[in-house]
């Protein structure tokens, strides 16, 4: 009888936890929403808490962190890392950080790096952790978020042909979330 309950209650719990896993809350984040706080690690194998980076018990000295959710194969994602290169170069002394989140395991995520060339930190969510806290489904997802983890931009898919007026969108939210006047000014 012990066997069949401790059976029947393991039965549950999985079920339980594939549910929870299995769907989504229904939602992306939404602008004016704060993220959900999370910890996943980069791709050298430190810790990221998203605490230490936005928030009121934040360490570090961002007004705005871009996160782009990505995977190897991904041919959007490919053409949006190069030009979010680009953001990071010209805004990372004005207190912007970028951080690419790679949807797969380590072998793969290293592969988008080779392939792009890229210097934005990578962090590693292979088991689809802030997927689920967050609640998008395709990819690239983007998301820029202020110093109180309040959303200011989302971004999802990366549309060929109108990767300028995506990029201008991005800018110009960070530009706003950076306290940096536009003046009318478009990418350059």
């Amino acid at each position: 009888m012990y066997r069949y309950t401790k059976l029947l209650f393991s039965g549950i719990i999985c079920l339980f936890l594939l549910c929870f896993f299995v769907s989504g809350n229904g939602y992306a984040l939404e602008i004016g929403e704060e993220i959900p706080s999370f910890y996943l690690k980069d791709i050298q194998g430190n810790d990221f808490f998203l605490n230490e980076y936005a928030g009121e018990k934040s360490t570090k000295d961002f007004k705005g962190i871009i996160f782009s959710f990505c995977a190897s194969y991904c041919k959007p994602c490919k053409r949006e890392i190069p030009e979010l290169e680009i953001l990071q170069e010209k805004y990372k002394d004005k207190g912007l950080g970028i951080f690419l989140i790679a949807l797969e395991k380590e072998e793969l995520a290293k592969t988008i790096i080779e392939e792009t060339n890229t210097t934005i930190p990578m962090l590693l969510d292979k088991y689809l952790v802030t997927q689920k806290l967050i609640g998008f489904t395709g990819i690239p997802f983007t998301v820029m978020i202020d110093t109180d983890k309040k959303v200011r931009y989302v971004g999802s898919a990366f549309p060929e042909g109108k990767e300028a007026e995506t990029m201008e969108r991005l800018e110009n939210a960070a530009m706003d979330v950076l306290g940096i006047d536009s003046g009318g000014a478009a990418r350059q």
